[in-house]
């Protein structure tokens, strides 16, 4: 089977720690990088071309869901799943309306 390559974006260190440590523990799960904004989540999508990023919805310099879109527009192959403790509506319309999957 082949390997899925996951980038993880949160800028919370242990989060982002737990996260991959929890990925990883899948055989066929590999996380392939890391970002602390949102800006840094699109730089490293373009370069690694993950087929899952996952990011946080709160994020600096460019929220979650903003760097979803730029993520969607640059790799339309690439999964998106959004990390959020908030529970509005309009969180989950505007997440699904940048593309993203979950």
């Amino acid at each position: 089977m082949a390997t899925l390559r996951i980038l993880i974006a949160e800028d919370n260190r242990a989060v982002r720690e737990g996260l991959r440590e929890l990925l990883e523990a899948q055989p066929e799960w590999q996380v392939v990088g890391e970002a602390v904004n949102g800006m840094e989540a699109v730089e490293k999508a373009r370069e690694l071309q993950p087929e899952v990023v996952i990011l946080d919805y709160s994020m600096p310099q460019l929220d979650g869901i903003s760097a979803a879109a730029r993520i969607r527009q640059a790799s339309p192959q690439t999964e998106l799943l959004v990390l959020t403790q908030h529970d509005a509506p309009y969180t989950a319309r505007r997440a699904l309306d940048a593309g993203v999957r979950g």
